[in-house]
């Protein structure tokens, strides 16, 4: 249900963990039905890139996968060796799974197709990574990173401290040497200055909510809602405003998460059909340094025109399940007007 309900809201995206989450394969390939039913890139975040994990989640229906502290090149080609077929890697052969449609498509183009439709990612969470990054970059095959500023922070003796300027220019470097390599880059953090440094950079893929998180800090607000002063009656805690807020900043990362897609993956990405009001409701997650003042004129990335794989302006454009042609629709700012 939440999976479904992330698509009616217009995230584009939708983060299943599994390595610090209790999902199994069955339970993977359920919210990537519910993904593909809503017309969103179910994302997969494994253990690990062992063989059995990548070909599993592959195969159960992600479309994007994201492997957790990837720290060198060898790492990064062992990921490809394993999500995808030759040329550019050795993955298990197997047509009969929902992921490769059950069979019934001619194997050449099969085989084609889920080289093209699944997207490999690199998750950068150390400083070795950090240094290692255009090495990384380099790998044939793998579609781009993703900052993990989380484990980064405590890798350069810095845990917790998001606003950290060193951790800043860290993962503004790691984005920008994506772009200049044709790569596709991503974060999770939440709304801040470091998510809008990794939007100023042109990051392609943000996560910042999700499930746990949002219904941690929105219980909380409505239980201090309720009660009758700061001390909590069945405990006689007192727990300050700032306290509080510390505990709302270090709620446990969220399974599923919810993301915006910024730029699209893949040329049989197809349209899904969006309400004005999901749409708006889509950009005003991003709202975070007045991006729709001024009717939507704000010089940042957020609202400015989004390049498509093949060049063309994808402003309106919203990120689909695989089948069909993408097609574009009216700005639903101008539909407001």
């Amino acid at each position: 249900m939440l999976v479904s309900l992330a698509a009616h809201i217009g995230f584009e995206a939708i983060w299943i963990e599994v390595e610090h989450g209790p999902a199994d394969f069955e339970r993977i390939e359920t919210l990537c039905l519910a993904a593909e039913a809503g017309g969103i890139f179910p994302l997969v975040r494994l253990p690990d890139g062992e063989r059995h994990h990548v070909l599993r989640a592959l195969e159960a229906g992600a479309r994007i996968l994201l492997v957790p502290m990837v720290n060198d090149a060898a790492q990064a080609k062992m990921i490809v060796d394993n999500g995808k077929y030759p040329p550019l890697g050795a993955r298990g052969f197997n047509t009969r799974t929902r992921g490769m449609g059950f069979g019934m498509l001619d194997l050449q183009d099969a085989l084609t197709r889920a080289n093209n439709r699944t997207h490999l990612f690199a998750q950068i969470e150390t400083t070795e990574a950090v240094a290692n990054v255009d090495e990384i970059l380099a790998v044939e095959g793998l579609s781009g990173i993703f900052i993990g500023p989380g484990d980064l922070a405590v890798s350069m003796g810095r845990a917790g401290q998001m606003a950290d300027p060193e951790l800043r220019n860290s993962v503004v470097s790691c984005i920008e040497k994506a772009s200049k390599a044709g790569k596709l880059s991503g974060i999770f953090t939440l709304p801040g200055t470091l998510l809008s440094a990794a939007m100023d950079a042109g990051c392609d893929l943000v996560m910042c909510g999700g499930d746990v998180m949002d219904l941690g800090k929105r219980g909380r607000v409505c239980w201090r809602l309720f009660r009758s002063s700061d001390l909590i009656q069945a405990g006689g805690v007192v727990r300050s405003e700032d306290e509080t807020q510390h505990i709302d900043d270090h709620l446990p990362r969220s399974r599923p998460a919810f993301g915006v897609i910024r730029r699209r993956f893949g040329a049989d990405a197809q349209h899904r059909p969006t309400s004005v009001e999901g749409h708006a409701l889509r950009e005003r997650v991003f709202d975070v340094r007045g991006l729709l003042a001024g009717e939507g004129q704000s010089p940042h990335r957020a609202v400015s025109p989004v390049q498509r794989f093949d060049g063309t302006d994808a402003r309106s454009l919203v990120v689909g399940a695989e089948g069909g042609r993408a097609s574009q629709r009216p700005d639903p700012r101008r539909a407001r007007a």
